[in-house]
């Protein structure tokens, strides 16, 4: 049976959703453009942020947080009411994001999740899998993808892939954090002693059974810089048949690494010249042209700073395997940033705290007034076009509670894949 309560704050939030007009008020002038176009951009909503899958009558079958599920006739206009999966007449289990929605080589389709586990007095984020062979109605019985029980493992949303070679490939995360007593908690990371490493979990049987790398992390300046935290990480393959990583982390820069042999081992990580917040960002192979496509926060140390490390969603594309990267965009800018599509930090890079520079209470002088959030991107591409959402919501100011918040919708653009390419 479903919570009934669980049922109403869901549709609630589904039915107060903002309109695309309102939402697009409160963007800058170029995003503004955009969303009026709506042959060029189409900017609709999402009940919630989940993985998204189109089934083999059309229908698009979105699962979310907790395994809640709903599904749209209409190309994502409009969307059923929530409802949470079921598995032999019981609810699936799950407390995570969807960290995975992949339809297989073989036809079945791969369900990962995630679930917090008591582990010798301790509770353990443990990692699972279950496939469905019937178009995502109903589901196996769950596999452990933790390699041991006392693991701690996490993983981005919607980041499980299946490459070329059938080999299925779940980046995850170690985190590590303590809340020290009389520390301030401040406003988001970085404000708390954390650190996170990366563990690539591979299966060569579709899920039966699975494998662990060790663990990926910078090596900041071969260690002269210390260690720096690699997380969120999501995986591409490249059109010359390598894996590309990117990942979050405190640098102000994305987090780079490659595998030559399928993701069993991987290359030193690296910092590169990609100026991010610490947000995750996506990444994914355009099926049309091999080339690979990201969306992510990009911030200057000095915007993250004062609270606006997630107020421009930008885009980008690489045509040589992630070396380089060009055709820079904006899909989301709070008013009053800086306009440019492309930004080159002047700081090098560096950790850098969040709204360190802001102050409780303190409202932006901005035409917002306030700051626009837009963050945890997905990206997926549906009848040759590419759906991006992501959260979006306003806050008067950077310390504001959640019940402050406005315009709060997972925001869903609908794209011409050309419009990345100009």
């Amino acid at each position: 049976m479903v919570p009934e309560e669980r049922v109403y704050l869901n549709r609630r939030d589904f039915l107060k959703m903002g309109s695309v007009a309102a939402g697009a008020a409160l963007l800058g002038p170029a995003a503004r453009r955009l969303a009026a176009g709506a042959e060029v951009d189409e900017v609709l909503t999402l009940p919630f942020k989940g993985d998204l899958l189109r089934r083999q009558s059309g229908e698009l079958l979105l699962l979310g947080r907790g395994l809640l599920a709903s599904t749209s006739q209409d190309g994502g206009r409009s969307w059923s009411r929530p409802e949470i999966v079921l598995n032999h007449g019981e609810p699936v289990r799950s407390d995570s994001h969807v960290l995975g929605l992949e339809r297989l080589a073989s036809g079945r389709i791969a369900l990962a999740y995630g679930r917090m586990q008591p582990v010798n007095g301790l509770q353990r984020q443990e990692i699972f899998l279950r496939l469905s062979d019937d178009d995502g109605r109903s589901w196996s019985e769950e596999k452990s993808v933790t390699p041991l029980p006392w693991d701690d493992l996490h993983a981005l949303h919607g980041s499980l892939i299946q490459l070329r070679s059938g080999r299925l490939l779940l980046p995850a995360y170690t985190h590590f954090a303590h809340d020290y007593v009389g520390r301030p908690r401040g406003i988001g990371h970085t404000w708390l002693p954390e650190y996170c490493a990366t563990h690539m979990l591979l299966s060569d049987d579709e899920g039966e059974t699975w494998e662990p790398t060790g663990a990926l992390f910078l090596w900041k300046e071969l260690g002269h810089g210390g260690l720096v935290s690699c997380e969120e990480p999501c995986v591409a393959e490249t059109r010359d048949g390598r894996l590309l990583m990117l990942a979050r982390t405190t640098n102000m820069r994305l987090l780079r690494s490659y595998s030559e042999d399928g993701g069993a081992s991987w290359s030193l990580v690296e910092l590169t010249d990609i100026s991010s917040s610490n947000a995750p960002a996506r990444l994914v192979r355009l099926p049309s042209s091999g080339d690979l496509l990201i969306v992510w926060n990009q911030a200057t140390a000095d915007e993250h700073r004062r609270g606006f490390g997630r107020s421009r969603l930008s885009a980008s594309v690489s045509k040589d395997s992630g070396a380089t990267w060009e055709h820079f965009r904006s899909l989301e800018l709070c008013p009053g940033m800086d306009p440019r599509s492309r930004l080159v930090d002047p700081e090098p890079p560096g950790f850098v705290r969040t709204g360190e520079s802001t102050h409780p209470g303190q409202v932006p002088d901005n035409p917002a007034r306030g700051i626009v959030r837009a963050s945890y991107p997905n990206v997926h591409v549906v009848d040759g076009k590419v759906w991006v959402d992501h959260d979006h919501w306003l806050t008067p100011n950077l310390w504001a509670g959640a019940e402050e918040r406005r315009e709060v919708c997972q925001r869903l653009h609908v794209l011409p894949v050309e419009w990345f390419y100009s």
